[in-house]
Formats: C-alpha cells, sequence, structure tokens
C-alpha cells in the first residue's frame, strides 16, 4: 500500500525536537523536493531514523541549505516562506518594471523581516519574508511575498 505525501513542494515545515543535530531540530524550512520512493531496507530506515514506508523530503532552510529528512521529523509550519531559492515565479503587474503585464523572475535570496526600519519601507510585519528577484534583463529588485502570483 502507498503512502499518501503529508507534504508538496513549496509546503512551509518545522522540524520536531528531540532528533539529533544532523536533522536541525527546531528549524523552520521549506520542502522542495519528495523522494517518489519511500524507504524499503532496514539500512534507509536507520539513516532517517524512521520506519520501512515512510516517504523523504528534501526541505531548504533561509540559508539556502538543504537536507533530506523523513516525514516523521516533520510538522507544518505555515509561517515559513513559499518559494525556493532559483525558482522561477510570476511577480504581480503593480510591482513589474513592465507596467502593462506581470514578469516571470528567478527568485535569488530571500530576507525574513527583523528590523522596524525594514518593515515599515515595504509596509510589512516583522517575520514576513521579501524575495530578492532578478529579471529577464537582470534587473536585482526586493519584492514583498504578496507580490508573488504564482511559481511556473
Amino acid at each position: 500500500m502507498n503512502k499518501k505525501n503529508k507534504f508538496t513542494s513549496n509546503d512551509g515545515v518545522k522540524i520536531k525536537k528531540n532528533l539529533p543535530k544532523k536533522f536541525h531540530p527546531e528549524k523552520s524550512a521549506i520542502v522542495c523536493g519528495v523522494d517518489p520512493n519511500p524507504i524499503s531496507t532496514e539500512i534507509e530506515a536507520q539513516e532517517f531514523l524512521c520506519d520501512i514506508g515512510e516517504i523523504v523530503y528534501t526541505v531548504e532552510f533561509s540559508d539556502g541549505s538543504s537536507i533530506e529528512i523523513a516525514e516523521n521529523h516533520l510538522e507544518s509550519d505555515p509561517e515559513f516562506l513559499k518559494y525556493c531559492l532559483g525558482e522561477r515565479v510570476i511577480v504581480k503587474k503593480v510591482f513589474s518594471s513592465k507596467k502593462d503585464m506581470s514578469e516571470i523572475v528567478s527568485i535569488i535570496d530571500y530576507h525574513k523581516i527583523t528590523g522596524n526600519r525594514l518593515a515599515e519601507k515595504f509596509q510589512l510585519e516583522l517575520d514576513d519574508f521579501i524575495y530578492v528577484i532578478e529579471n529577464e534583463d537582470r534587473k536585482i529588485s526586493l519584492v514583498p511575498e504578496s507580490f508573488i502570483e504564482k511559481k511556473l
């Protein structure tokens, strides 16, 4: 029997506590990949500290690093960012450098708003995310997450 994935790409997750440091306990991340083949051997199960049949995800942290981790070590974290580094997305018309249409851009970095000055500048709340994007003309801009329409 195939187990249904609890998470999909771009879901915000948090690593459960009480795990070895290699799993980055209590850190938030975003799901960037799902292994289509569940754990099938005892050796794999031991490596991921899980049962045979468990699904393994690739998750990315805000510093750009990533790990593979079993589903049973993850919990939902809807407050985490929605898009990964390198992902192509569409920004809304009101923020696009092309005044009459939405624009396709690539995400090259992101930052969590932690200071009042930046929050005020972008009219955002603390802990919101702002993305560094690059358009087709290689122009780099900062875009609040709320101005991204969808991923491609």
